[in-house]
C-alpha cells in the first residue's frame, strides 16, 4: 500500500511538473512575443523621433522664411508711405506753381495792359541849365 501510495505521489508530481513545463513554456512564448512588440514599439517611437526633429526643423525653416517676408512686406510698405508722402508734396508744389504762374500771368497782362493804354500825358524833356 505504501507503494501505491509513493507511486501516486510520484505521478502525481511528475503531472505537476510537466504542468509546470508547459505553462514554463507558454510564458516563454508570450515574453517573446512582448519583447518583439516592445522592439517593434521602440522602433516606432524612434520613427515618430526622427519625423518630429525633421517637421521642427520645417517648422523653423518656415518660420525663418515667415519672418524675411514680413521684413520684406515691411520695408516695401515703408517705401510706399514715402512715396505717397513724396506725392503729396509734389502736388503740393505743383499747385503752389500753377498759383504762382497764374499770379505771374495776370500780373503780366497787367503790365501789358498798362503799356498798351494810351497815355494821358506826353512826355517831357525837361532841360537843365
Amino acid at each position: 500500500r505504501r507503494a501505491n501510495e509513493a507511486d501516486a505521489r510520484t505521478t502525481k508530481a511528475e503531472a505537476a511538473t510537466t504542468q509546470s513545463a508547459e505553462k514554463a513554456e507558454i510564458v516563454a512564448r508570450e515574453l517573446v512575443t512582448a519583447n518583439a512588440k516592445l522592439e517593434a514599439a521602440e522602433r516606432r517611437a524612434n520613427e515618430a523621433d526622427t519625423r518630429t526633429v525633421r517637421a521642427e526643423a520645417a517648422t523653423a525653416a518656415a518660420t525663418r522664411d515667415l519672418v524675411n517676408a514680413n521684413a520684406t512686406m515691411q520695408a516695401g510698405q515703408a517705401r510706399l508711405e514715402s512715396a505717397a508722402r513724396e506725392l503729396e508734396d509734389a502736388k503740393k508744389a505743383v499747385a503752389t506753381a500753377s498759383a504762382a504762374a497764374k499770379k505771374a500771368g495776370e500780373d503780366a497782362a497787367e503790365l501789358r495792359g498798362k503799356l498798351a493804354a494810351p497815355q494821358t500825358e506826353p512826355h517831357r524833356t525837361v532841360k537843365k541849365s
